[in-house]
């Protein structure tokens, strides 16, 4: 059996990431310091260096913690079978549901950092499923999920930035375009 996580570590641990999150809604990340996070979060550099061994831990646990996978609500798999495409990542459903994630998904200073970490997730199942599904190398199916993905956090980027609340429109936009597209080489 597991051991429970300590209470006291986990919330020291969320006020931290919180920090972070508040910090980056106007800051790039480079310009965001230890000493921010600590003054924000109420604690001292030594608490923080209990806990994360630098910005980029924290930063990666909280990008973990946003891509982690729901399979009852995303199959992080490009999906064509249904009359609907299905994106891989949810970015824009997971911004909906957890608004604090845009400071980390949508801030142009971590976008390289946030491809990677998605790809991390989900790009061999991306590719997988579309090789499957249509008549394309797995070369071709990885330019398509870096472009997919590259296009989609561009546009996520920039109705978040005019706060824009509902953006059911254009991921249907967006996701009929890419059916449309793919669909071009179905088998």
């Amino acid at each position: 059996m597991g051991r429970r996580p300590d209470p006291r570590t986990e919330s020291t641990k969320m006020r931290i990431k919180k920090a972070l999150l508040k910090y980056l809604c106007d800051s790039p990340f480079e310009r965001i310091t230890v000493k921010n996070i600590c003054d924000s979060a109420g604690i001292d550099r030594g608490t923080f260096y209990t806990h994360y061994r630098n910005l980029s831990a924290t930063l990666d646990e909280i990008i973990d913690e946003a891509l982690e996978e729901e399979p009852s609500r995303r199959p992080y798999r490009c999906t064509l079978t249904d009359g609907q495409y299905n994106c891989p990542y949810g970015i824009c459903d997971k911004v909906r549901e957890h608004p604090e994630y845009g400071a980390v998904f949508f801030n142009e200073s971590l976008t390289e950092k946030i491809i990677d970490r998605i790809s991390s997730y989900s790009e061999a199942k991306y590719v997988a499923s579309l090789t499957h599904q249509c008549d394309l190398s797995p070369e071709q199916a990885r330019t398509l999920f870096l472009f997919q993905l590259n296009g989609c956090l561009a546009i996520n980027r920039a109705a978040y930035r005019k706060g824009e609340k509902d953006w059911e429109e254009t991921r249907d936009l967006v996701g009929g375009f890419i059916q449309g597209g793919l669909g071009r080489y179905k088998k």
